[in-house]
Order: C-alpha cells, then sequence, then structure tokens
C-alpha cells in the first residue's frame, strides 16, 4: 500500500528504490532462493534484475568470472485480460509485470539510467555515458523487468509509451491528456454515453493506435481500442474500461475525430459511445457515478491516475451536458490573469448551471493548482481564472465538474503555459465574423463572445480567417473538437505565405428543431513552422455562441393594412404596394395572389431582399414587394371583390414554408367617373350612352360645361331596392333599360340570377332619362 502510495504521488526512482521497498520487491522474487536475492535483506531490489539477463535467463558465475545461462521456469499469464500485454506493451508472469522489450533497447530511456545507477552501485565506481550502452550491446534484447503487484502495472505502463516527442511541456510518459463524459436518454433507463477522450498517439505498443495514417499510426475516421491500466482492488492489472455505477463494465473503441499535426502536438482525439441500460433512474435517490478510471496521465507529477466521473440522474435529467472549451487550454505565464470560458451545453440547447474545481476522488490521484492559480470566482458564470505567473511554464492538468439540474459533466483537460514573450508570434483570429483575438489587457487574449442567431432547419453558415504572423510559419489548421452535432468544418483556403499566412475555414451546421436554444463552439488556430517538428503555436480558445430559434416566424405583410380597402374610379389607372417581411433572414419568401387575377388586374413580379446565406451576413429580415395595378373599364362600376395574396417562405428539404395571407377589398366607385384631359360632358355622355343634359342635371356642384381634368362627376344616381322590384320595374319607372342599367352595375352582369333576383336594401347605380315624360 505504501508502496502503491509512493507510486502515484511520483516520488523518484531513487526515492522508490530504498531499502523498505527493495526488501519487499526480493520477498516475492521467484528467485528469491538464487542469485543475490538469497541474501536477506537485499540491498537492493535492482539486483534482483541483475540477476536476469534479456533472454529470460537467470545468470549465475562460474569460478572464472563467466556467466553461464540457465532457463528460467515463467509462471502462466495472471491478469484479468491478455489485453493488457497486448495493448501496453507488457508481459505478466504470477501477476508480475513485465514491461516491453522495445523500450528496454533505448540507451536514453529510463531503463537505461537504472542500469546506470545500478552499475555503479555493484562496481564502487563512476562509469562513463558510454559504457553502459557497451555493456547493453552484449545483452540480448527482451530482459524483462521485475516489478511486484499493481505498482508493477503501473510503473511499467511508465516505461512502455513509445519515443520521445518535442512537446514543449515535458511529460511523465502517460498518456491520458482530455477527458469528458456525457450521455443522452434513449427511452426508459436506457441512456447513450458519450465520452470524449484524448491520448498521446506517439504509445509505443505495435497493437496500440495502429491506424491508416503514414506513418502506420491512426488518423481520421480509424476506430482503435482505448490505451491504459487499470488496477483492480486485488491489485490485478486490467484494460481501461468504463463503468456505469450500477457494476457494469463497458469496453472503449474509440472513433478517431482528430490527430497531431507533427510530433510536437502528439495526440489523438476521438469519442467513444456505449449505450446502457440502469435498473432504475438513479441510485436510490443518489446519483449513477458513470466513470472512466485508470492510469496514467501525460501531464503533471508521474504515475497519476485519471478518475473521470459523471453523475448521472435520470429522474431529473434526461441529458447531460457536453463540454465544449478545448482539451487545452493555452496562457501565458503573465501575471495578470487570464479568464476562460469553460463552456458546456446539452444537445437540446439547456447550458450548465454551476461550475466548480473537482475535488476528492473526483481526481483519481491528480493534484489541482492552487486557488491563487486557477478558480471560479462566481460559481454561476463558468468564467475560470487563470494566473499563468502562478501555474508556471509547462502544461498542468485541470478537472472540472459542470452542473446541470442533477447531472454533472467532467472536464478533464490541460492548462498549457507558454512564455509571455511568445504571445506576439501566436495566430489571431481577424475579420471579426464571427471570431476576432481581442485584448482585456495588453498581451492577455479576451475570452469576449460573439453571438449568432438561426433557426432549426436553416443553415448557420460562418466563415472563419486566422493569420500567423511568425517567420517561417504557415497556419495549419482551425478546429473545435466539440462541434455541435451534425456540423461540419470544410472549405479551407489559404493566402499570403510563409511569416504572412492566412487560413479560411466554413463552418456549417443544420440544426435540427431538438437543437434548439444556445450552443457555444470553441476554435482555436494552429500554426506550422517550416521546421516540420518544432512547436506548433496555438491561437488559444476563441468561442461563438450560437442562439437557434425553435419556432420559424411566418412572414408578416407590411402593406396593405388589415381590412383594407383600394377604390377606383372608371378608366382611372391606380396601382397599390404589396409587400411583407419575414424575422427569418435566412430564407427568400415569395409572394403570390391567392387565385387568378381577372378583369385587367396584374401584379408586378415580386422584388425581394438578399437573404442571409451566412449568419455573419448583415440582413436581420428579409422582404418582399410586388404592385398591384389596375384600370378598371368603363363596364366595371360598381365592381366590388375581395382579392387575397401570399407571403410563403421558400423553405427546402425537411422545412414546412410558414405562409401568410392578407386580403384587399378592391371597389370601383359606383355612379361616379373622373374626367380624363379632354373630357367634358358632352364626350362623358357618349362614354356612358346617355345625353349630356341629363349626366349636367345630375351634377349640380359643376359650374362649367368643361370641367377641369379629374373631376369627379356623377354618371347616375343611386337607388336603394325595395321589396317587389325587379330590373324591369326599375328600368320601366325611370324611363331606362334593363341593359343600361346592368351597365353601370357590373355585379348585375355576373349572373342571371343576380341580374333577376335583387335583395332587398341592395344599392343599384340607374341614369334616369330625364327627357321622358
Amino acid at each position: 500500500m505504501n508502496g502503491d502510495w509512493d507510486i502515484v504521488n511520483g516520488r523518484s526512482h531513487a526515492q522508490r528504490h530504498n531499502t523498505r521497498v527493495a526488501s519487499e520487491a526480493c520477498a516475492v522474487s521467484p528467485h528469491r532462493k538464487a542469485g543475490p536475492c538469497s541474501a536477506d535483506p537485499c540491498p537492493r531490489c535492482e539486483q534482483c534484475a541483475e540477476s536476469r539477463d534479456r533472454g529470460g535467463q537467470r545468470r549465475k558465475r562460474t569460478p572464472d568470472g563467466e556467466r553461464d545461462r540457465q532457463p528460467v521456469n515463467r509462471e502462466p499469464v495472471h491478469v484479468s485480460n491478455i489485453f493488457v500485454a497486448a495493448k501496453i506493451g507488457i508481459t505478466a508472469r504470477g501477476g508480475r509485470v513485465f514491461p516491453c522489450p522495445g523500450l528496454l533497447q533505448s540507451g536514453d530511456g529510463w531503463d537505461a539510467r537504472r542500469r546506470r545507477r545500478r552499475n555503479r552501485a555493484g562496481d564502487g565506481m563512476q562509469r562513463t555515458a558510454d559504457e553502459p550502452r557497451q555493456r547493453e550491446q552484449h545483452q540480448p534484447r527482451g530482459a524483462p523487468l521485475m516489478l511486484t503487484g499493481a505498482l508493477s502495472a503501473l510503473a511499467a505502463l511508465s516505461v512502455c509509451v513509445g519515443f520521445a516527442s518535442a512537446a514543449p511541456c515535458p511529460g511523465t510518459n502517460g498518456h491520458l491528456r482530455f477527458g469528458s463524459i456525457s450521455y443522452r436518454q434513449v427511452s426508459g433507463y436506457t441512456v447513450s454515453f458519450k465520452i470524449e477522450t484524448q491520448w498521446r498517439r506517439s504509445f509505443s505498443s505495435e497493437n496500440v493506435f495502429a491506424g491508416s495514417g503514414e506513418d502506420g499510426r491512426a488518423v481520421l475516421g480509424d476506430v482503435v481500442d482505448v490505451p491504459g491500466v487499470q488496477i483492480s482492488a486485488a491489485g490485478v492489472a486490467g484494460p481501461v474500461v468504463f463503468q456505469t455505477g450500477d457494476g457494469t463494465q463497458h469496453p472503449l473503441f474509440l472513433t478517431v475525430t482528430h490527430h497531431s499535426l507533427n510530433n510536437s502536438e502528439d495526440f489523438l482525439h476521438g469519442y467513444s459511445m456505449v449505450e446502457h441500460t440502469y435498473r432504475a433512474p438513479n441510485d436510490g435517490g443518489n446519483d449513477w457515478l458513470a466513470s472512466l478510471s485508470g492510469c496514467c496521465r501525460q501531464y503533471g507529477p508521474a504515475f497519476r491516475e485519471f478518475q473521470i466521473t459523471a453523475r448521472v440522474n435520470l429522474a431529473l435529467d434526461g441529458e447531460s451536458l457536453r463540454a465544449k472549451a478545448l482539451p487545452m487550454i493555452v496562457i501565458t505565464n503573465s501575471p495578470v490573469m487570464h479568464n476562460v470560458n469553460i463552456l458546456a451545453n446539452t444537445y437540446m440547447g439547456a447550458t450548465a448551471m454551476a461550475w466548480r474545481i473537482a475535488q476528492g476522488s473526483e481526481l483519481g490521484t491528480a493534484t489541482m493548482p492552487p486557488t491563487s492559480a486557477a478558480t471560479f470566482p462566481v460559481a454561476t458564470s463558468g468564467m475560470l481564472a487563470l494566473n499563468g505567473s502562478a501555474l508556471g511554464i509547462g502544461c498542468h492538468p485541470i478537472v472540472v465538474q459542470i452542473a446541470s439540474v442533477r447531472s454533472v459533466t467532467p472536464y478533464d483537460a490541460i492548462i498549457k503555459v507558454i512564455p509571455h514573450h511568445m504571445e506576439p508570434l501566436r495566430p489571431v483570429f481577424i475579420l471579426g465574423k464571427p471570431l476576432l483575438t481581442s485584448y482585456s489587457s495588453p498581451g492577455i487574449r479576451s475570452a469576449e463572445m460573439g453571438t449568432l442567431h438561426g433557426y432549426a432547419g436553416y443553415m448557420i453558415y460562418f466563415t472563419l480567417s486566422a493569420r500567423t504572423s511568425r517567420v517561417g510559419s504557415r497556419l495549419a489548421d482551425i478546429r473545435s473538437m466539440a462541434l455541435p452535432e451534425g456540423a461540419v468544418l470544410v472549405n479551407m483556403t489559404t493566402e499570403g505565405s510563409l511569416g504572412n499566412h492566412i487560413l479560411n475555414v466554413d463552418f456549417k451546421w443544420t440544426p435540427e428543431v431538438a437543437q434548439s436554444h444556445t450552443h457555444f463552439v470553441c476554435f482555436e488556430a494552429i500554426d506550422a513552422p517550416s521546421d516540420g517538428d518544432a512547436d506548433m503555436l496555438s491561437s488559444g480558445q476563441h468561442c461563438v455562441q450560437l442562439e437557434v430559434e425553435a419556432i420559424n416566424p411566418a412572414p408578416a405583410f407590411d402593406q396593405p393594412a388589415p381590412n383594407a380597402t383600394a377604390l377606383f374610379y372608371m378608366r382611372v389607372p391606380n396601382a397599390f404596394i404589396i409587400s411583407g417581411i419575414n424575422d427569418n433572414p435566412y430564407d427568400e419568401i415569395v409572394l403570390t395572389s391567392q387565385f387568378p387575377l381577372t378583369v385587367g388586374q396584374t401584379l408586378s413580379p415580386p422584388v425581394a431582399s438578399e437573404k442571409r446565406i451566412k449568419a455573419t451576413d448583415p440582413a436581420t429580415r428579409v422582404s418582399a414587394s410586388a404592385i398591384l395595378s389596375w384600370t378598371p373599364g368603363l363596364t366595371l362600376g360598381s365592381y366590388e371583390e375581395t382579392i387575397c395574396f401570399i407571403l410563403s417562405q421558400a423553405g427546402g428539404p425537411g422545412i414546412t414554408p410558414a405562409t401568410s395571407t392578407r386580403c384587399l377589398l378592391m371597389i370601383v366607385q359606383r355612379c361616379k367617373y373622373m374626367t380624363q384631359p379632354g373630357d367634358d360632358m358632352r364626350k362623358v355622355g357618349e362614354l356612358f350612352e346617355s345625353d349630356w343634359l341629363s349626366l349636367w342635371a345630375l351634377n349640380v356642384n359643376l359650374h362649367t360645361f368643361d370641367p377641369p381634368a379629374y373631376t369627379e362627376v356623377l354618371i347616375g344616381r343611386e337607388y336603394e331596392v325595395q321589396a317587389g322590384d325587379t330590373l324591369d320595374s326599375i328600368a320601366k319607372e325611370f324611363g331606362t333599360t334593363i341593359e343600361g342599367i346592368k351597365r353601370l352595375n357590373y355585379d348585375l352582369t355576373l349572373s342571371e340570377t343576380a341580374a333577376r333576383v335583387l335583395s332587398n336594401s341592395k344599392t343599384i347605380c340607374i341614369l334616369p332619362d330625364t327627357c321622358t315624360e
């Protein structure tokens, strides 16, 4: 147990190999009765390893100083799954774990340093750097290093971790870089977990992270096993598994979504999906604790275990938050506080309610920075305050718990602190649509976010542009590790040259109705020096807030007003504007008449404003307008009809266009005529087949036989139909004809019934014959 604590807390190798630990190692050695370990106590546990050669054979000195070799009987494997041997390059025998042979060949690795110390202790004299290497050349490869129990698995895991990278952050030879767990309720008590993780891509074993990349390792689209080792309570090493909290375990397979661009980045990022059915919505009123745990973290003290824990309570939360902040937060070592948004939202657009630094079992064996270096000043804001000077240059684990109503999402990430003098060399986002690198203080990048609005069913589309001015560098990527489901980054284009290079990429996402409300997307721009393995610089996290409206607003008419009436005169041209707007700027609107127009009416082709193509376009709404034109003929007096117009969205695949209708009452003045240029009373009489004297008698307000143009004159008088009236009786009464009455009343010509049956109180226009007795 004490040994476990020593390993977990990252003590130096010299400290771990003190006399007490050495005695324990010898006590469990299979060679306890032979070789140097037969002495009790054993002076150093390295001597146990000294008694074995690399070929797995016991060495025994002959009297003349030469060594003979005898086969060593090995016990069968007792680890819980051969996965350990296959995936982390460790051979296990009788509960003991031996590191992979490949690394033991390295003259610069941890094992070489152990041999150099061992040689000095055995000979009592100083050796040169070359002597241990010469000794290695005479040893057969593959000699396993004997460790004990659970310590053996953890220590061996740290040994078998591959080639050294050019990363600016010195690692511990662990491999976990980032982890987060979210879930969505499928039905009943069945949930779908999404476990997002990031690992060190250069993990050593040939079977781990092998993929379709040019270097033989995994790249985008590959599916690989999740590496690492988990030690059971009985001290048995096994593969890392996902535990749902109810005693069930699931193996994990990583679908790769991102990978490093060069050896200095050295990461593999992706997700694992697990569907699980619980027996109840919660654990007897408590939350189910779903977790991914094992060893080891890449950064921080050596042998730090990870314990990524999410809380599940289906009685209160049908889905949890998904962390949207980047897996690695990059700041400088300035003493001025950096503010970083640790953002999260659910699939359906709900946002987080509280944040805090993880504690206790939520950390595994990691240690968190002091509050002077990392803290949430306001627990409900999600703004993490970081002091790069207090943290120090390097990479530091940070574990945050993000709470919704009851569910809790872990955000197990890295804070990378770079020298402050590197700040001017970092990439920046430009153009401000929607991201722009700004500064809250000199040299301190702001966490300010822009907000864009969209509608369910319509694409949210914008272009990101970033620039690097670092000498000899180009921009290699603009990326986001947690795009909304269904979103993509496409159409990457470049401009400029090394040292003045611009990269553009398009974000496109068509949210579903279920994805309405608030979503966060965080990006970073990465440069690539001309030296392919040199350190890459990041712009740091830049985020945008997307507000998705679930309800697609229907277009609305501007003109005409509701219940409006349009008045016309016979032979007088007139026009009215029909127009509308739509508060959804992502769709065009179409303006049409509900039914075909008649009697010479026309609607001009609608003129529509430009819709919003990109979410950053200035349009806040779209509009359409057309002109209704009409010149009623001489036979259309008393015309009265309601004409309706429709405003409709153009719509698209999966979209039901919203529509609006507006109607206009069209009336041609009854018994009235507007004179046109050149008209006199005689000409007006001829137009309506009447004598001018009768018209003159009706227009008592006229003072001239030749009225000015656009003067309203009466061409008849209004008569209210009485009970028993017919057109024939009315014509006889006023000395006119049925045809003469119809000529002044268009509505009486629409059907035989209209002309034959006159309703009481109906008003018609008649022109009496004043010259007939």
